[in-house]
């Protein structure tokens, strides 16, 4: 209530009103009263500054019951109290037809003053509780009108949740005229039959003051079905309040494509040739984006040549295009996506057909992607959005059919250059081998060791070069693997003189054995022929690895990232594949190698990342 009350009294005995003024202010020191003897003295003193008028019934003039019509029609909601001595039923009743607030006949009790008083702090009260109701109801009004979200209000009657009224954004999106549903069932009017008692449901949760955790409902528009979250603001009486829809109509639905999208790039990522992944492409653009007209065009020289179309396209429709010309070229020089709303309006434009409108998708650089309707603005910002997803999944497709023709190619060069070591080669190798052990025979010179030597060597270099052509580490077998053992094997496979080994470690790693061993070959190997003196090579686990450490006459720092160089060698007979051999290895292992010092003064070889079984 606010700090000071303003009361007009109106009697006409002046002994009268100086009483009453001097009770009620005695009892609420905010009440201050402003006092007349006549009605029309009274009502000059009436403003909308005042907050109650009491009044005596009979008075010269203008009585109180003419003067509480005066007061309703230029202040229909201010309190007004008749205070009189004369009562009777008749003025009673006329009192209430006129819209008095309240009726209290005079006595010589001086109780009547306080009643008065509680009378008019009630009155007041209760005027300004309304008031501030009616300023709430007209800011939610004004809210609910102006919401960009669709609300109804709604009121409970016999369980059924009436239509009390619907903003525009209502009307917009159900495309129901307020008229056609203000008055009827909210669940009759929207609610599909298959979910009633679901509605049910909701709206006894909603009667009884229960939260609604925006739950997910189908509700039926005049343009079919949609989805949409649903809050409410329940009523303080529980006897309606407001619900408020969010269309998630479309955020579904592009959740849904989006899922058949990544189902659509596994399927790509399986196709055999790159005319499937273009045919699947057009297809999935078909089922998950409803696109009925397009066109997937691969780069072939200057020229882009369609390679898939729809069905609805006719075969001679389309024909290749300079990646100079059209929208097509555009693209797929630009590397950019377009939207076209009216192709009329596109100078690149040149449409085979009653086409209005287009998206346009570069892949890569392999090709583009189309699709065309015949009417405009056929196409969204999310219908690009999602294309440009499709044909990610469909470059990927491509660009792995194109890395596995080269590695074919590749594999078939290798394999080839294999076939010439083993046979083209060694053959006359063994020959060369053959007659030198014939000359041996036949003479004494010391040309035969060196010549027999560099047969040796070239072997040597042989088998090495077969090694890392026939297998580099790409195609491994991993299982459980002792380093102990597969360190044990690769010692004995190799020429040790005098050198030792020591096994620190039974861990167990998940390796390809055969490659595990080879790796232990060519660092034994490689410790045993840099090294000018008896060579201790030593093999232990790390945390998260293992490592090779030998006694011999260390790596400088400035050659460590020299020495897994295809080539590289400090020796005048090595060949620099042994550690590139070891390199590859370790890559196809997902492993990771790395030099450092050895604790005895020789070199450290790590590897790390290794899984540990």
């Amino acid at each position: 209530m606010s700090s000071s009350i303003s009361v007009v009294h109106v009697d006409d005995d002046p002994a009268v009103t100086e009483l009453t003024a001097t009770y009620l202010q005695r009892h609420d020191n905010r009440i201050s009263v402003t006092t007349a003897t006549t009605a029309t003295a009274a009502f000059d003193h009436i403003t909308n500054a005042i907050d109650c008028v009491i009044s005596d019934y009979e008075m010269p003039g203008t009585d109180g019951i003419e003067l509480l019509s005066m007061v309703r029609a230029e202040y229909p909601d201010l309190p007004f109290i008749l205070f009189t001595g004369k009562g009777s039923e008749a003025i009673a009743s006329e009192a209430i037809s006129a819209g008095v607030t309240d009726y209290l006949q005079k006595d010589t009790n001086v109780e009547q003053y306080t009643l008065l008083a509680n009378r008019v702090l009630n009155a007041v009260t209760q005027r300004q509780a309304e008031r501030v109701a009616e300023t709430e109801r007209q800011r939610f009004q004004s809210l609910f009108d102006e919401l960009t979200q669709p609300a109804v209000e709604i009121e409970y009657d016999a369980g059924d949740p009436i239509v009390q009224q619907v903003n525009a954004a209502f009307e917009a999106v159900f495309s129901y005229p307020a008229t056609d549903i203000v008055g009827h069932s909210l669940d009759t009017e929207i609610v599909p039959e298959e979910d009633q008692d679901t509605a049910a449901q909701l709206s006894r949760a909603f009667q009884r003051g229960e939260p609604l955790d925006s739950p997910e409902v189908t509700r039926q528009t005049q343009n079919g079905q949609r989805e949409f979250l649903i809050q409410t603001a329940p009523f303080d009486d529980r006897a309606g309040g407001f619900v408020i829809y969010t269309d998630i109509t479309e955020r579904n639905r592009r959740e849904q494509k989006l899922t058949a999208l990544h189902d659509v790039a596994e399927e790509l990522a399986a196709c055999e040739t790159v005319d499937a992944v273009c045919d699947r492409t057009v297809q999935a653009s078909k089922e998950i984006l409803s696109f009925d007209l397009s066109v997937v065009s691969l780069k072939d020289g200057d020229l882009l040549k369609p390679r898939a179309i729809s069905e609805a396209v006719a075969p001679d429709g389309l024909a290749a295009m300079s990646v100079s010309e059209g929208l097509v070229g555009k693209t797929y020089r630009t590397g950019e996506s377009y939207v076209f709303d009216d192709l009329t309006t596109v100078p690149e434009a040149n449409p085979q057909g009653p086409y209005k409108s287009a998206i346009s998708v570069p892949i890569g650089d392999h090709g583009t992607f189309q699709a065309v309707a015949q009417t405009e603005n056929a196409f969204t910002d999310v219908d690009c959005e999602l294309t440009e997803l499709l044909v990610r999944h469909t470059e990927n497709a491509i660009d792995r059919l194109h890395r596995e023709q080269a590695l074919e190619r590749q594999t078939e060069r290798v394999d080839q250059f294999a076939e010439i070591l083993s046979h083209d080669l060694r053959n006359p190798l063994n020959v060369a081998a053959g007659q030198t052990d014939l000359l041996r025979d036949e003479c004494d010179s010391d040309r035969i060791d060196t010549i027999a030597q560099a047969h040796e060597r070239m072997e040597g270099l042989i088998e090495t070069v077969l090694t890392l052509a026939r297998d580099s580490g790409d195609h491994i077998s991993v299982e459980p693997v002792t380093l102990a053992d597969a360190a044990e094997r690769g010692w004995n496979s190799v020429e040790t003189a005098d050198a030792t080994l020591t096994l620190e470690s039974e861990r167990v790693v998940s390796a390809d054995p055969s490659q595990l061993q080879q790796l232990f070959e060519n660092m034994f190997r490689n410790a045993i022929e840099h090294s000018t003196k008896t060579v201790s090579v030593t093999v232990g686990a790390t945390g998260d690895g293992f490592y090779i450490e030998d006694t011999g006459p260390g790596i400088p720092a400035e050659q460590r990232e020299q020495i897994f160089t295809t080539g590289y060698s400090t020796t005048t007979n090595g060949t620099g594949l042994g550690l590139t051999i070891v390199t590859e290895i370790v890559r196809a292992h997902g492993w990771e190698i790395a030099v450092t010092d050895g604790t005895r003064g020789g070199t450290r070889f790590k590897i790390t990342a290794v899984e540990f079984c």
